[in-house]
């Protein structure tokens, strides 16, 4: 609540205040969201450098024939058991709201039936009832339908994973030794950086200059270490 105290011009001003914040919540988000899709971009372009630096060429698993056609099947009974559990969740929903109201409604309709000599047949919430357990029935069987499709994609799925590995093994172990090689040599510097530091302590000074051991982050190392040596 505003302060009564607050001047005619400080009440005119807190909607632009409002407003200002506003925009620089959205302006925050906007810059948020830029910063994602650079990452992104940045991203997709090193894959896509590695892959041709590497020269790996494999089919994506989507595009198998066997596995296309049970991701289509798995799609399509996946829409219809979603479509299915909405009918049934308004069904229920319907039960619940509507079973007094409609019973008594469905009851005075139904006598003044037998009254009038057309007697019709006793129908309303039993038949919701009998749509509700159908439409459960028919959920469960979609979701066994979904997990049996699954099983046959994750099994096709890891055949292929196999093929995939053996073929991109070579260009893996060329990556491989690349990380042992850089590892080695980030090593010998580790080292040599704490024996320069070494060397000074020795001397009988105190040691002013930054450490860098302990760091077990790569990406905060090489940071730090690029930035001291600007």
């Amino acid at each position: 609540m505003l302060s009564l105290n607050l001047t005619k011009e400080q009440l005119l001003d807190t909607p632009q205040r409002m407003l200002d914040r506003q925009d620089q919540d959205e302006l925050a988000l906007s810059r948020r969201e830029h910063r994602q899709e650079s990452d992104g971009r940045r991203h997709t372009q090193a894959r896509d450098e590695a892959r041709e630096r590497y020269a790996i060429e494999i089919i994506p698993l989507a595009q198998h024939d066997d596995y296309a056609k049970l991701a289509a099947k798995h799609l399509d009974i996946g829409t219809r058991r979603a479509k299915l559990d909405r009918e049934q969740t308004d069904t229920v929903t319907a039960i619940a709201r509507g079973m007094a109201s409609f019973n008594k409604n469905r009851i005075e309709h139904q006598a003044q039936s037998i009254i009038d000599g057309s007697v019709e047949a006793f129908q309303g919430f039993e038949e919701m009832k009998s749509r509700s357990a159908r439409l459960e029935s028919e959920v469960k069987a979609h979701s066994q339908a979904l997990r049996m499709l699954r099983d046959q994609m994750d099994s096709i799925k890891s055949d292929r994973s196999i093929d995939v590995a053996e073929a991109v093994r070579p260009a893996h172990a060329l990556a491989v030794a690349d990380i042992s090689e850089a590892c080695a040599m980030l090593l010998k510097a580790i080292r040599d950086e704490a024996l320069i530091r070494e060397i000074v302590t020795n001397a009988g000074y105190d040691s002013r200059l930054p450490t860098f051991q302990g760091i077990k982050d790569i990406a905060e190392l090489e940071s730090r270490a690029r930035d001291y040596a600007r």
